[in-house]
């Protein structure tokens, strides 16, 4: 039986990275379906490839990935978020989350939009969603 090991750390090293820039960068808003699914794949795809000599698959692989990657990445993080937010609007800023959003069929888009609540230059509430992957601002009514 082959062994199994160098892949399944390599993957779980990038699953922790992938994870925590997640978390620390867009909040829990990346989409990380399709890149989970290739890094259980990777395990299997090292085994095969790696170890039998077949490096132009693997690398083909690996390009697959990094693509996946590129494409999963959201267009904001949560500081360029919050930026865009206080310079379109003036607002105190005094909770910052995630809500869901629609059920999306692109495997690479965020499921997740960024959320603002705070109270503008009139002391009134405001509430204001940003999308992660386009940038759009909606102000949500109250």
């Amino acid at each position: 039986m082959k062994n199994y090991k160098p892949g399944v750390i390599i993957s779980l090293i990038i699953f922790i990275i992938l994870a925590l820039v997640d978390s620390q960068v867009y909040s829990n808003v990346m989409s990380l379906s399709v890149l989970i699914h290739l890094l259980v794949l990777h395990v299997v795809f090292y085994i095969y490839l790696v170890t039998d000599k077949k490096r132009l698959p693997y690398l083909i692989f690996i390009f697959i990935f990094i693509a996946s990657l590129f494409f999963s990445l959201p267009k904001l993080t949560h500081n360029q978020a919050k930026e865009k937010v206080l310079d379109n609007h003036k607002i105190n800023i005094v909770e910052t989350s995630t809500i869901p959003l629609e059920d999306n069929w692109n495997p690479f888009a965020s499921d997740r939009a960024y959320f603002f609540k705070g109270y503008n230059s009139k002391s009134e509430k405001i509430s204001i969603m940003v999308s992660p992957n386009i940038g759009k601002i909606i102000v949500m009514d109250q």
